[in-house]
């Protein structure tokens, strides 16, 4: 029934955006202008000695990356529509997406606090170019519908860019009040663009594209704009009171957000159509969102095994720089998911948990996780055989507890039937295979240091076997665990893809002694059968149709 409300309702909107989805991604895209100067803003008050603007950094960092994403691959609760459709938008957001995680490790030290003079100076320099990209995405979809519809997506688009406009300016006053040396160029197209803009939405402006609106409401809010926007113009004429002018720049953005999300409700009509798909969306995306936490509760049980992996790699002189470096990456990785479990974290698309025994089950990973960690650190700094002899030692541990973790997610979240059941064994068994790739090349290379190593032989056997075993599961089903044969083209090409790849790489694990050169296509191979399994997983995690 759920696929059939699907269905009609994707006939009757088509693939191209209705104008009530583009009203919402426009009001959005235009938003991501508004925060590339609103977060420059914050790191300038920061660097001036106003600690408290942290919060507000951190809060408009992490907006900004939730709706960037919510462009590319949708967000049902913010409403909005992917633009996977339209090519030059998708590429325009993968512009984006690249310049801002450059720009948000220098974000990131500023919120950390240990940031220095290069990170104000390359935020400084590269806050206009993100601005000018995000502009670029805003224009792409104000142009993807017809004339009729434009008009309305333009006056979201100018009264949004208004809202960049007041975030803007107080960062300007604010980097001439770090920089003294700073030209006033930027300040001046700013507030010359600002009154423009402002005339153009009250009286109308061919050139731009926009009409004066018929709704007394909005040019009364129009008004009360103009009233806050004078005030601080003549602020920004003597800059003295740099707090003054900064809290009349959030004024007139909370006026000009209220004006804008006014533009768009005129747009939003249709809402019965609406209300039907947001009712059946969110029914798809509680199941998305639960097979999505079982991944990455999976993937934590990868990346204990992957860490020692590396660790021992390292260990063994085996490219001890790339090794170390993938190291950190999976510890931070593994720290951030859990504290995302507890907290919930908008960049995974984690909500915090609130059943409480998986909290119970989140602590129990905690409690041997810090130990770990700490360990882990001193070894990336030092390499210090005690702590490779600690990772040795307490991985399993490490292991059990972050597999717990995952069946009691599975059990807190409820099944609405036989399919729905399967489709969480299958992301669990199939997120297993990632980590499976890593223990045994973990053990294997245990046994090469003779470690324990009748244990890590006979451990290395059954995990093969293990591995093995579910693969060929996974391609043709089992009953009995619950694992349902795929009918989906693109899940039975990748998990061929995969089992070509064991076989080549199932005799090197098995051989006693190796070559330099069979070394390295075991720890290549090895990389090659994890990525190729996560694609697995993220398409057992997502199709549709399994």
């Amino acid at each position: 029934m759920k696929k059939i409300i699907l269905s009609l309702l994707f006939a009757v909107l088509g693939f191209a955006l209705t104008p009530q989805e583009l009203a919402v991604d426009v009001n959005y895209a235009g938003k991501e202008r508004m925060l590339t100067q609103k977060i420059t803003k914050d790191v300038f008050l920061i660097a001036l000695g106003e600690e408290k603007a942290k919060e507000d950094l951190q809060k408009s960092r992490n907006e900004f990356e939730r709706i960037l994403y919510g462009l590319i691959e949708g967000d049902s609760e913010l409403g909005l529509t992917k633009i996977t459709a339209n090519k030059k938008a998708l590429q325009q957001a993968e512009i984006i997406k690249k310049k801002w995680l450059e720009f948000r490790k220098h974000i990131d030290k500023v919120l950390d606090g240990d940031y220095t003079q290069e990170d104000l100076n390359y935020i400084k320099n590269h806050n206009l170019e993100l601005l000018q990209e995000a502009n670029k995405l805003v224009e792409l979809l104000v142009a993807l519908n017809p004339t009729d519809k434009t008009e309305n997506a333009q006056a979201i688009n100018l009264a949004g860019k208004c809202r960049m406009l007041s975030q803007r300016i107080a960062k300007d006053v604010l980097i001439l009040k770090k920089y003294p040396q700073e030209s006033l160029t930027d300040l001046k197209r700013t507030i010359e663009e600002l009154d423009l803009i402002l005339d153009a939405l009250e009286n109308g402006n061919r050139k731009l594209g926009v009409k004066k609106t018929s709704a007394p409401w909005i040019q009364q809010e129009l008004k009360k704009a103009r009233e806050i926007w004078a005030e601080l113009k003549k602020e920004i004429q003597n800059p003295q009171d740099v707090k003054k002018i900064v809290q009349l720049s959030d004024q007139l953005l909370a006026q000009m957000d209220k004006i804008t999300k006014m533009y768009e409700a005129i747009v939003n009509k249709g809402r019965k159509i609406r209300a039907i798909k947001s009712i059946v969306e969110m029914f798809e995306k509680e199941k998305e969102l639960q097979k999505h936490i079982i991944n990455l509760a999976g993937k934590q049980r990868m990346l204990t095994q992957k860490m020692t992996k590396e660790a021992l790699l390292t260990a063994i002189g085996y490219d001890p720089t790339s090794n170390i470096k993938l190291l950190k990456e999976d510890m931070e990785l593994f720290d951030r998911t859990l504290h995302g479990f507890l907290y919930g974290d908008k960049g995974l698309n984690l909500p915090a948990v609130e059943d409480k025994k998986v909290k119970e089950e989140i602590v129990k990973v905690v409690e041997v996780w810090k130990p770990f960690k700490k360990e882990v650190e001193n070894f990336i700094k030092t390499q210090d055989k005690n702590s490779l002899n600690y990772l040795v030692a307490n991985n399993m541990k490490l292991l059990e507890r972050s597999n717990n973790l995952v069946q009691a997610f599975k059990k807190a979240f409820p099944s609405y039937d036989f399919l729905e059941e399967a489709r969480k064994e299958i992301v669990d068994i199939a997120g297993r295979q990632r980590m499976l790739t890593q223990k045994m090349t973990k053990e294997k290379l245990l046994v090469m240091l003779d470690i324990e190593k009748e244990k890590n032989r006979q451990n290395l056997k059954e995990t093969i076997e293990l591995f093995e075993t579910s693969l060929n599961d996974l391609l043709n089903g089992n009953k009995k665990r619950k694992i349902v044969r795929p009918t989906n083209k693109k899940v039975i090409a990748q998990l061929k893809k995969v089992n070509s790849l064991w076989k080549d790489l199932k005799p090197i694990y098995l051989k006693e002694k190796l070559s330099q050169k069979e070394m390295d296509k075991l720890v290549e191979g090895n990389v090659k059968l994890l990525k190729e399994m996560d694609k697995a997983v993220l398409l057992t995690e997502r199709v549709v149709d399994y």
